[in-house]
């Protein structure tokens, strides 16, 4: 733990970023295992899957790999409901009750891995 300690301090130094984050770099060719990211950088890379329900009239804006209403979307660490909404491109005013885990929620929420997101459209009938 030392060591990557005195890396650390080492890394913010030399390359003059905030943060680093220490990063297995195989899948781009790289095998040193440590890459220095700005703190912006680094919550890009930090990635979370999540398991999205859009209900009826929403359906539309699944993502294309998605088959019906439900489909595992994977997304930044730190991600708000209303963050994903947006990036899928949901209108706000389409929206009429939004799930996380089964328990109504307000939108601002910030994502864990795992979690489960149900939204569904303001819905008239008798």
């Amino acid at each position: 733990m030392l060591l990557i300690n005195h890396l650390k301090k080492a890394l913010e130094t030399q390359y003059n970023v905030d943060s680093f984050c220490l990063y297995d770099c195989y899948h781009n060719g790289c095998h040193c295992g440590i890459i220095p990211y700005s703190s912006h950088r680094a919550k890009e890379l930090l990635r979370m899957k999540i398991e999205l329900n859009l209900f009826a009239s929403l359906r539309r804006y699944m993502p294309h790999k998605a088959k019906g209403n439900s489909c595992s979307v994977e997304i930044a660490e730190g991600t708000r409901i209303s963050e994903l909404l947006e990036q899928l491109k949901v209108p706000t005013d389409a929206v009429k009750l939004v799930f996380l885990n089964r328990v109504h929620a307000r939108g601002d929420e910030i994502l864990k891995d795992g979690d489960r997101v149900g939204v569904f459209p303001p819905v008239a009938g008798g």
